[in-house]
Parts: structure tokens; sequence; C-alpha cells
């Protein structure tokens, strides 16, 4: 018996602290719900300030201002309204049209 649907994505980060809250997504992801549904939980991690003994609610950066948040070419992180959201809630990130398609991981 199959325990997920055939479409279940997984979303998460990391940084040499800690983790980001696990995000878990089925269907078909498109733009608009991956700005809506999985962004804002992975980018909250720019809100931790305090360290903690918890990887999962530590601080993440030294600045919170200072991060670059990196993502493949899927459709869903190329569409046009997920690049204008991360333009205005991320300090940095990897803009699809400066970034090579393939990219050593």
């Amino acid at each position: 018996m199959d325990k997920f649907s055939k479409g279940l994505h997984v979303y998460g980060g990391m940084t040499s602290r800690g983790l980001s809250q696990l995000v878990f997504i089925s269907g078909i992801i498109d733009g608009e719900r991956y700005v809506n549904e999985v962004l804002p939980i992975l980018i909250d991690i720019q809100e931790r300030t305090e360290e903690t003994d918890d990887v999962t609610t530590t601080a993440l950066f030294d600045d919170n201002d200072d991060w670059i948040f990196e993502q493949d070419h899927a459709k869903c992180h190329d569409a046009n309204i997920t690049q204008e959201y991360l333009r205005e809630n991320v300090p940095d990130f990897f803009n699809k049209n400066e970034v090579p398609a393939k990219m050593d991981d």
C-alpha cells in the first residue's frame, strides 16, 4: 500500500548550523503554489535570531541579511512569480537568468 501519493514533493533547507522545517506538498506544484505554500516556510528561517541546542530552531546565520537562497531550475523555481517573491523577501538568491541550468552541487 502506498503511504504517499506519487506526486509528493519534499522541500527543506540547511546550513552548517541547522535545518529548516520540511515542507510536504502533494500534487502538481506551479509557481503560485510554490510561492504560497513552500517559500514562506523555507525563508522563515531568517526570523531565527537566537542560538539553541535544537538544529530545527537555532539561528542559521551570523547575519540574517547576508545569506543566499539556492534552488535548482525546476519550473516552479524559475517562474516569474517565484523570482519576484525572492527579490522582495530574501537578501540574495540564485536568479534563473544568472545561474547555469547545469550547476555543480
